[in-house]
């Protein structure tokens, strides 16, 4: 339950807002194209060229599944599984030996060991290879994907000894180039020998599970560090004369590209920390400062340190506290990320892999091929301004089209098979599913170079098909709400919402949500977490998630016999891997909860510091205000690993929030929250909430014209607001009667969208660094065309 309102933990008031208005932009248009920047793999150089190639079949392809890695070094330990043979030799390791020979029963002479591979040509070409034993011949070759030929390295030869190769010089390439590395044996029964292979992959960090103590490690005097059973025990020795020491290791790191570091500590009988040192500090970078929490944890080293491009340090894990160990059982440091070509820019929200985000705005009630309300979902490609319609007439959409679907109802945007470029979630909460009518679905379209839909085929997701729980009920409107994205152990997750999900009785509309991930798949109703569903509960109502956890809310819930619709929320932790979430506890507004509160009737989350806490916005639109009747409020809460703490009350009647509380003001009908710095302190120009206020009245024009208000986070002082309306120097035209402005919204780290989907429709886009300075003016936006899909609620949801 929610008790108190506490005060501020130690969020910056903000500023007085000021600067200069941003250029307004006309559809279409778009800022410049984001550059990707590339890995920095110091090595030597050496060369050897051919003229002569072999032929072969592409053995790997990153569509299918195999990783692109960023560099490597492999001295063969194992058969790393990111090696493919094809069909006609076999590879097998031994004491640190590959011995790659050819079938008996091949057809032809020869086959290929292969891998990918992620590499700056321009500043780190050089590919090393070690071969002891060669009764044939052997090659060396390389392809990136686009050559019917592959290019020689090495042509045929039976040398043996440790050769290096100029990638550069070899093959013409510039700049990161992904491509396929082959180590070719040639003859029948002889059996090549290779003892080690590498591209220097020191600029990407590295990954250590603790199968052994790499010698890369470093202890201090005052501890002793033991692996056992892919674990780390690190403990200050009884003698030491300092209570902690330190197990270090130099790295260097592309700072810009592959700024993550994580760690996964499941031991901690005293304290541990994690700091870094560039060698020029007097005082270690604390990552994390003195702590016994266990758990997986990760930080930016970007943010954390300010460092930028290509940088060396060293990194240091601290035991604190005399026997009192610390167990590790992984360390990770840089990113290898198996993206696939042409979606190397991994730039969040780009489903084509141009490196520019693109723009979401649905119209779930649009008409498709004169079927009314079948819903449509407008694309616009973030660089060309260009917009694609996606609905399930399209050949890439594995249903059809159908009268009142509401494709589109609800999305989201994150990249679902971490290849590279964005996934797009579309809730279709009235498709009829075998027949029984709005139980609901969602299909899951892939991000391709060539655009959404020219990828993997379109995953569809219905309740009892597919390994999900429960089966399709009349009126369950799975699909009603989406939240997506990547937990903080780099795992894509999807939580559906179907609030008419007949838990009880088949008619109760108690609702639940459905939980993706990694194998995952969790249904969660008011019974499975120890709760009695209600008729009209509307449980999964609105669902929102940050890295680490996910909230979802039952708007209709009575609390404690105070009527219907008073609400209530619950929050969980993802986990990671084959765990199931857990829930952290479930809130209400307690003595305070009336009838028609509707708290939950809209969320928010974002992380918040510290990096493993997450802040929760409640929308609660029919809340009273000293007194006035739906004037509506929003409440902020703290969630942590194992609770829901910290409630922080706004309304029009808070100090600095513009205006005043009237009724029907519905203050809290929608909320989108956003942290630009999220693992760092967060301030009033970097944790921003942006409230709608769907029943404001505005003078002149009649009843619920509607506003966004946009202010500081986590305090319950923020010193003022900006206020987005229909005025000069902010949205365009004037306002209009029940326009409902502040119904929907959608973000990017860099922009608010604004909608207005009934009334003067379009799409505003305004930065949140102009909204944190004082100031609403857009600086893109769109408006609906004439073509084969007539708007009905154009940008009911952007995203």
């Amino acid at each position: 339950m929610i008790i108190a309102v506490v005060a501020t933990t130690g969020v910056c008031r903000p500023a007085a807002y000021a600067g200069p208005p941003p250029t307004a932009a006309r559809l279409g248009q778009s800022g410049p194209a984001q550059q990707a920047a590339g890995p920095r793999l110091p090595f030597g150089v050496g060369t050897y060229l051919s003229d002569k190639a072999l032929s072969v079949p592409n053995l790997m392809s990153a569509r299918q599944g195999y990783p692109i890695e960023v560099g490597f070094e492999d001295p063969f330990s194992e058969l790393d599984p990111a090696w493919q043979a094809d069909s006609w030799v076999t590879p097998t390791v031994s004491d640190g030996q590959l011995h790659l020979a050819v079938n008996a029963d091949a057809p032809q002479t020869y086959g290929a060991l292969s891998r990918w591979v992620e590499l700056d040509v321009d500043e780190y070409p050089t590919v090393e290879i070690a071969v002891s034993g060669s009764p044939g011949l052997w090659a060396l070759k390389v392809n990136d994907g686009t050559l019917p030929v592959d290019i020689e390295l090495q042509s045929d030869t039976g040398d043996t000894g440790v050769h290096s190769y100029d990638l550069k010089q070899s093959t013409g390439w510039q700049g990161v180039q992904r491509f396929r590395l082959s180590i070719f044996t040639i003859g029948l029964d002889t059996s090549l020998t290779v003892d080690g292979i590498r591209i220097d992959s020191r600029a990407i960090g590295f990954a250590d599970s603790f199968s052994d103590l790499d010698p890369a490690w470093q202890a201090s005097s005052w501890v002793t560090p033991t692996v056992s059973d892919g674990q780390l025990q690190l403990a200050v020795n009884p003698d030491a004369p300092l209570s902690y020491g330190a197990l270090s290791r130099s790295v260097e790191l592309d700072i810009d590209r592959y700024p993550t570091v994580q760690i996964a500590v499941s031991g901690s009988a005293g304290l541990w920390a994690l700091k870094v040192n560039d060698g020029t500090l007097p005082v270690d970078i604390e990552l994390q400062s003195d702590v016994t929490k266990t758990g997986t944890y990760s930080y930016d080293l970007k943010r954390f340190t300010g460092w930028q491009g290509t940088k060396e340090f060293q990194l240091r894990i601290f035991a604190i506290g005399i026997g009192q160990p610390i167990t590790v059982d992984h360390i990770q440091i840089g990113r290898q990320p198996p993206f696939v070509p042409g979606c190397e820019a991994n730039a969040p929200g780009d489903f084509n892999g141009d490196g520019v985000r693109d723009v979401v705005i649905a119209d779930p009630e649009a008409t498709v091929d004169g079927l009314s309300g079948a819903g449509v979902v407008h694309v616009v490609d973030g660089a060309t301004g260009v917009v694609r319609d996606i609905h399930q007439n399209l050949a890439e959409i594995p249903w059809d089209a159908d009268p009142g679907d509401n494709f589109g109802h609800a999305i989201a945007v994150f990249d679902a098979n971490s290849d590279g470029c964005a996934d797009l979630a579309v809730g279709v909460p009235n498709e009829d599913v075998n027949g029984v009518p709005d139980s609901g679905q969602v299909d899951l379209i892939f991000g391709a170079p060539g655009g959404l839909g020219s990828g993997p085929q379109t995953d569809t997701y219905s309740q009892g098909s597919g390994g999900l729980p429960d089966s399709p009920e009349p009126t369950d409107r799975f699909g009603y709400s989406l939240a997506a994205g990547v937990t903080d152990t780099e795992e894509p997750y999807l939580i559906v919402g179907a609030p008419g999900d007949n838990v009880v009785d088949g008619s109760d509309h108690s609702g639940s949500i459905m939980y993706l991930r990694s194998g995952v798949k969790e249904r969660f109703s008011q019974p499975s977490i120890g709760l009695t569903a209600e008729p009209d509960d509307r449980t999964g109502f609105a669902v929102a998630a940050s890295s680490r956890h996910f909230a979802f809310s039952a708007p209709g819930e009575n609390v404690n016999g105070r009527g219907q619709f008073a609400g209530m929320i619950c929050g969980f932790r993802h986990n990671s891997g084959p765990a199931a979430p857990t829930s952290v506890g479930c809130v209400h507004q307690d003595g305070l909860a009336q009838a028609g509160d509707e708290f939950g009737k809209s969320l928010a989350m974002v992380s918040y510091w510290p990096s493993t806490d997450s802040l929760l916005a409640v929308g609660s639109p029919g809340q009273d205000v000293d007194g006035v009747v739906d004037a509506g409020q929003v409440v902020q809460l703290r969630v942590t690993d194992t609770a829901i703490t910290e409630p922080i009350r706004i309304s029009q009647s808070t100090t600095g929030i513009a205006g005043d509380a009237a009724p029907g003001d519905r203050f809290g009908e929608k909320v989108l929250l956003v942290n630009t710095a999220a693992t760092a302190a967060p301030s009033a120009q970097t944790l921003l909430l942006a409230v709608g206020a769907t029943g404001e009245d505005a003078s002149g024009t009649g009843i619920d014209t509607g506003n966004v208000h946009v202010f500081a986070a986590g305090t319950a002082t923020p010193e003022s607001d900006t206020l987005i309306e229909r005025t000069a120097g902010k949205l365009p035209g004037s306002p209009a009667a029940r326009e409902l402005l502040g119904l929907s919204m959608g973000a990017s780290p860099t922009e608010l969208f604004v909608a207005s989907p009934y009334v003067n429709q379009g799409v505003w886009a305004i930065r949140w660094s102009d909204l944190a300075a004082g100031t609403a003016a857009p600086v893109r936006s769109w408006a609906p065309s004439a073509g084969n899909t007539p708007a009905a609620a154009f940008g009911a949801q952007v995203g």
